[in-house]
């Protein structure tokens, strides 16, 4: 079955658009509706060893940090300490979600840019990537090749996305 892509109304609103805001809300709820942060930590838990030590998380259409947080809340309790990189086409990372992530010993940078473009021209390699709710946003040959540029700068991708057929 050949996938349909189609923009979002998300993608092109301004970050303070009471529309974006509204659906960034409906994601909080959607994740957490769905399970999406025990998914990743169950995928997190069976690749790493509790006490890993310190990592670099690279997080793929993070959107406003939220999700990345409730993992970094159940994955300091694993000893797991991390520089975390949120990728997304907007600058959404608030003051007090840079406070939450420095409570947990994890340092947090935001990065506004297009992922193609972050993976083609960045060096950063990362222990952890991950992409949640992003990957349906692409068509086949983009997803293709935004899968190799992140196999070449990691050895763990975690990726959450809904089955969207029978």
């Amino acid at each position: 079955m050949r996938r349909t892509v189609e923009p979002e109304l998300l993608d092109d609103l301004p970050a303070a658009d009471p529309r974006a805001m509204r659906s960034r809300s409906d994601l909080r709820r959607i994740n957490f509706l769905m399970g999406n942060a025990g998914v990743l930590t169950r995928l997190f838990a069976n690749r790493l060893a509790a006490g890993s030590g310190h990592l670099r998380i690279i997080e793929l259409g993070a959107g406003d940090g939220s999700l990345l947080l409730r993992l970094a809340r159940r994955w300091s309790k694993l000893g797991i300490t991390a520089d975390v990189t949120l990728l997304d086409r907007q600058m959404l990372l608030t003051a007090a979600t840079c406070r939450a992530f420095a409570a947990l010993n994890w340092s947090v940078a935001s990065v506004a840019t297009e992922v193609g473009i972050y993976l083609e021209q960045s060096c950063a390699v990362a222990d952890v990537m991950l992409a949640n709710l992003f990957l349906h946003h692409f068509s086949d040959p983009q997803l293709r090749h935004l899968l190799q540029l992140a196999a070449a700068r990691t050895n763990l991708f975690l990726a959450c996305e809904p089955r969207r057929s029978r």
